[in-house]
């Protein structure tokens, strides 16, 4: 509530929300793939472990 309105010109995904969106999906993506892998090569559940990893809850 202290910042001002943004201009109604601006985007929704203005102001560099863009990278962040691209970020975070390639560190997901790559963090679910990597589960994925290890979990293969383990001979663990692989498709439930990457079924589960993309919904794990952050701690932010």
């Amino acid at each position: 509530m202290r910042n001002s309105p943004q201009p109604p010109e601006e985007s929704v995904l203005g102001a560099g929300l863009w990278p962040r969106i691209l970020f975070m999906g390639a560190f997901v993506a790559t963090v679910t793939l990597v589960v994925g892998v290890w979990a293969r090569e383990t001979g663990r559940p692989w498709q439930s472990m990457i079924f589960l990893v993309p919904g794990r809850p952050s701690s932010a």
